[in-house]
């Protein structure tokens, strides 16, 4: 297999395979190869993880999926919306109540820990 290195955006081989040389804020953890398995995943190989690209037309399918659930849930997309803006800090308690449709309700609750607050905050570092 003819292997050859390049940068982000990576370059693509006759064999269908390209390598890609680690940018220094990657999150990949070394140089890999990303090769087509089937038409419905990438595979980035690395020297420690297989990561799977999600297929394009999933992420369409999804994205109308999301439109549909902010169409019949605004007042939810509103509340999430909201508290998004305001941030959850730590001790923050967060209680959910689920009640089926006989009227059986459960409920679970949390308390926002220091971890969680970083999670969010780094969640908020992706690109839609």
């Amino acid at each position: 297999m003819s292997t050859a290195t390049c940068h982000v955006p990576p370059c693509i081989l006759e064999n269908g395979t390209f390598e890609v040389e680690r940018p220094a804020d990657s999150v990949l953890p070394y140089t890999g190869i990303i090769s087509k398995t089937d038409p419905g995943e990438t595979r980035i190989k690395t020297h420690l993880e297989v990561v799977t690209m999600p297929n394009p037309a999933d992420i369409i399918k999804l994205m109308g999926m999301k439109n549909r659930f902010e169409k019949d849930h605004p007042k939810m997309v509103s509340f999430i919306k909201a508290m998004a803006a305001q941030g959850l800090p730590e001790d923050t308690v967060i209680e959910i109540t689920v009640t089926n449709p006989e009227g059986v309700a459960q409920t679970a609750n949390m308390k926002v820990l220091a971890s969680d607050v970083e999670m969010l905050n780094q969640l908020k570092t992706l690109k839609p």
